[in-house]
């Protein structure tokens, strides 16, 4: 189903109704569908299972594409360890990298730096077993002991570091491998081995994803990024050295809205043991802390009829499949978890960071400007916020003194207007009563400062703007006017209260932090 289709009345999905629709108290205005493929009408806040689509990359767009690894201004492609199909020698392993389009053809990889060979085979780490070999650029196929890359350009090979020396076999060992330990080896041009593809993340027919302050492959959720690398055999140590290299710390629970989020993802990822940053406070002491010593909250993590310190030796803690910890010794094999605050990396162009927010890291804000093609209704602002930040931020929901003067801040660094941008706050639910309607924090009543307002002017001002002098005023929900758009470091979903948009653009409360794209979840 294409956006098309969802504008046109007539297209097969809205034909199939299922007694249906009733519009019931005329807040029925988002579609379901059943797996017999009919169709209902309910309130677009219901909670129900999705069906999501997005659009192949086309001329103009900009990052990188499905299937590809961003850093900095290149894509990376891992060729899969699990389709015979991508076991090639070199030359063939090159030319599947150019047809690897649209646009500007990507070649094999090479290392231009040290940090970019440590970011590489940091992919790689996170990908796959350690022990398969992936074909680079790398050659002396034109003069033997001349190493160049696919490219033609000499190699500083000041940044490549030898596994083991060539061997010096004239015309043998030509082509050059990379390992998951960076290191590197020279081998047959005709050896069947995976390949790793490098393309510029601006060449036309490349996708743009917002990373909201989170370097590379790093997943955001709340004020945290993290990595996820399953599919290593490391101890606990091992793990929490690879994530210091990476700029972070393996992972520390320290809300209940952070555990709920990595249960989830437990699941959906099917984890099975990786190291946490959990530890005893001293061995056979039945007291946990976490790797920077300050302790355990036990309200934030489950144990599975654990822990039992099996002789003795069981120190440090998994995760298992289910969201819940075991203890284990800090010597077995596991995958791990890292993270890092996502004030380590700015706000996504276009959106304005608060340093000093003391959330625990960096809130994004995007500001609208007031140009009358630029203003809309409550409802579509909070659509709009959606759409420019993939589903990862909501409209203005001051949460206190500070907050409110740096956003008041920014606003006065414009040009002066009697404009206001919308917030998150409406009092639909219950008169007089304003919440936000996004996020479960809610603001002290007498914390709003209003302009000698709400005065639900004609009953029908259910939605609250902020001006720029920094007071508020209430309107109606379907008046047109700015917005301001917000990421908070700590993201709370609430169950949004039902507002009637009578012009049909409305949408389901936030999940927290989810920054996966579920292709079809039918669940209903």
């Amino acid at each position: 189903m294409s956006k098309d289709d969802l504008e046109q009345p007539d297209v097969f999905l809205c034909r199939q109704w299922s007694t249906e629709p009733d519009d019931v108290k005329h807040l029925q205005n988002c579609v379901l569908v059943n797996v017999a493929g009919n169709a209902s009408d309910e309130t677009c806040f219901t909670l129900r299972g999705f069906i999501c689509e997005y659009q192949k990359a086309s001329q103009g767009d900009v990052g990188c594409a499905d299937g590809w690894k961003e850093w900095l201004t290149s894509c990376y492609y891992i060729s899969d360890t699990r389709d015979p199909t991508e076991l090639l020698n070199w030359q063939d392993s090159l030319a599947a990298c150019q047809k690897k389009g649209p646009g500007q053809p990507p070649s094999l990889v090479s290392f231009n730096n040290t940090a970019e060979l440590k970011k590489v085979t940091g992919f790689l780490a996170s990908s796959v077993s350690k022990n398969y070999y992936w074909w680079t650029g790398l050659n002396d196929q034109t003069t033997e002991g001349h190493w160049v890359w696919a490219s033609g350009q000499a190699a500083d090979m000041s940044v490549i570091r030898w596994g083991s020396s060539p061997s010096g076999l004239t015309n043998v060992e030509q082509c050059g491998l990379v390992r998951s330990n960076g290191r590197m080896e020279s081998a047959q041009c005709a050896q069947l081995n995976h390949f790793i593809c490098v393309k510029d993340a601006n060449a036309e027919g490349s996708l743009l994803y917002a990373k909201f302050g989170c370097p590379g492959s790093w997943t955001r959720a709340g004020p945290k990024c993290y990595l996820f690398n399953l599919n290593l055999t490391v101890t606990r140590d091992a793990g929490q050295a690879t994530c210091k290299r990476e700029g972070g710390n393996l992972i520390k629970v320290e809300s209940q809205d952070e555990s709920t989020w990595l249960v989830l993802q437990s699941r959906l990822l099917n984890l099975n043991n990786v190291w946490t940053g959990l530890q005893r406070t001293a061995p056979n002491v039945n007291s946990w802390k976490w790797y920077d010593g300050t302790s355990l909250n036990p309200a934030f993590i489950s144990w599975s009829r654990e822990p039992n310190d099996f002789k003795g030796l069981e120190d440090c803690a998994f995760i298992n499949q289910d969201g819940s910890f075991i203890d284990s010794s800090c010597f077995a094999g596991a995958g791990y978890i890292c993270e890092m605050l996502s004030e380590n990396a700015p706000c996504p162009a276009g959106w304005i960071a608060n340093d000093d927010s003391g959330e625990g890291g960096t809130p994004c804000y995007y500001i609208s400007n007031t140009t009358s093609t630029s203003l809309v209704s409550w409802f579509e602002a909070r659509e709009h916020c959606l759409k420019i930040s993939q589903h990862n931020s909501f409209l203005l929901a001051i949460s206190d003194d500070n907050e409110q003067q740096f956003v008041q801040e920014q606003l006065m660094s414009l040009k002066a207007t009697p404009i206001g941008w919308w917030t998150d706050l409406t009092d639909v639910a219950t008169e007089g009563v304003w919440l936000n309607a996004d996020i479960t924090e809610q603001p002290r009543p007498d914390s709003i400062n209003w302009a000698r307002e709400p005065n639900n002017f004609n009953g029908d001002e259910n939605c609250a703007v902020f001006y720029y002098g920094g007071q508020y005023n209430d309107l109606k929900c379907d008046a047109k006017t700015a917005v301001v758009c917000e990421r908070k470091a700590i993201l709370t979903p609430r169950s949004a209260p039902q507002v009637q948009n009578t012009s049909t653009r409305t949408r389901a409360t936030l999940t927290f932090g989810i920054q996966m794209i579920v292709l079809v979840v039918l669940f209903l």
